[in-house]
């Protein structure tokens, strides 16, 4: 469900390189990612919002665990109405930053900030879904940990903690002016030494906002399943098959579940953080005769993180019952509105009609005669 999609200026450097070694390569795939972009802002920016309206507009659907499913969602706009408009902006009137100045600066800085933060709320919010998951699965008599203030902790948590993290993006991203062109990229230097800060920034990301959670996740789910099967084998002989059978389609629900949103992590944010960690510690970020073989890498890896955030809503449209119910009650009202209004017109028109044949104060005067 949840998704990393680091936009990391420093490796968009790659892209600027290749375009002016292989200019009728990058005529080409720039088309493509330009296609490809634009679905997947469509896709991510509709499947995002209807999430949020849905639970919204249901008031059924206004629990702690909704709450952080919307918060999943409003994390995951970032991606489709910051970070995939520029990347087409820039494979269609290449790499440069297009505002200078302060503003330009300020730009540059929050972009990124904001992008990268986006996949960071998404994988906390996804962690303590877990857990309180775990602990209402594994001590059903106690409360879950989304009760009363703690709920709005966690919450404010999930954000405070990603921008602490990422907080020396407003030292490392700056304008870099160079051959007339402006770019937008991230320097550890004159404070640091650029490479030893880097590759240290990188390994605590790798391991805090990947590792960790990948670990934690696993483990919980692992121990849920596990003792999903032995309530299940506990109660089985004071069940009738009817209970039985629920039951047992429950556990599939909760399992299936479990797997898509195991999957979905490992598979589009793996290969992103694979390659990270290759650059990082294999190549030490040299590019040398490496630059279209990492060049077409990098677009893979971040195509496929720029792809959870629209996943994300097909996950929960498919796998949760009461989305599917709020996304067919949402369609139905869209369409009965506008027929409903016409009708209240035609209504209107009928009555006034009718009214000037038949004024109300003549029949009053008529019914007084009688």
């Amino acid at each position: 469900m949840s998704q990393m999609n680091f936009s990391m200026a420093n490796i968009s450097n790659i892209s600027k390189i290749s375009v002016h070694q292989k200019p009728e390569a990058f005529t080409f795939s720039a088309q493509t990612k330009v296609m490809l972009f634009s679905i997947l802002l469509v896709w991510s920016l509709l499947g995002n919002v209807l999430v949020i309206a849905i639970v919204i507009l249901n008031k059924n659907l206004r629990t702690n665990f909704n709450c952080l499913i919307v918060n999943m969602a409003v994390s995951d706009l970032f991606i489709p109405l910051l970070i995939l408009p520029l990347k087409i902006v820039q494979e269609t009137n290449g790499p440069d930053w297009l505002v200078d100045g302060p503003l330009g600066e300020a730009l540059c800085k929050l972009v990124y900030f904001l992008t990268d933060i986006s996949p960071l709320v998404s994988i906390l919010s996804l962690v303590i879904i877990t857990v309180n998951r775990f602990v209402s699965i594994t001590y059903p008599m106690k409360i879950g940990v989304l009760r009363g203030k703690t709920s709005w902790v966690l919450l404010a948590f999930t954000w405070i903690a990603p921008m602490a993290l990422l907080s020396p993006y407003f030292y490392t991203f700056r304008l870099l002016k160079k051959n007339g062109i402006t770019h937008c990229i991230s320097l550890w230097t004159p404070a640091f030494d650029d490479l030893a800060a880097r590759t240290i920034f990188i390994t605590v990301v790798i391991v805090v906002a990947f590792l960790v959670p990948l670990t934690a996740i696993l483990i919980l789910y692992s121990l849920m399943l596990y003792q999903l099967k032995k309530s299940s084998d506990k109660v089985i002989h004071m069940l009738n098959n009817r209970q039985l059978l629920f039951r047992q389609r429950r556990n599939k629900q909760i399992f299936y579940f479990c797997i898509a949103i195991i999957a979905s992590f490992i598979c589009f944010l793996g290969p992103f953080f694979c390659f990270m960690f290759v650059l990082n510690f294999v190549w030490r970020w040299d590019f040398k005769g490496k630059v279209v073989k990492i060049r077409t890498i990098l677009f893979v890896v971040q195509f496929l993180a720029h792809l959870n955030p629209a996943i994300n809503p097909c996950i929960y449209f498919l796998f949760l019952k009461d989305y599917r119910k709020g996304l067919r009650r949402l369609l139905v009202d869209s369409k009965r509105k506008p027929t409903s209004i016409l009708l209240r017109r035609r209504k209107s028109t009928k009555i006034s009609t009718l009214l000037e044949y038949f004024p109300l104060g003549k029949v009053r005067n008529k019914s007084t005669s009688v």
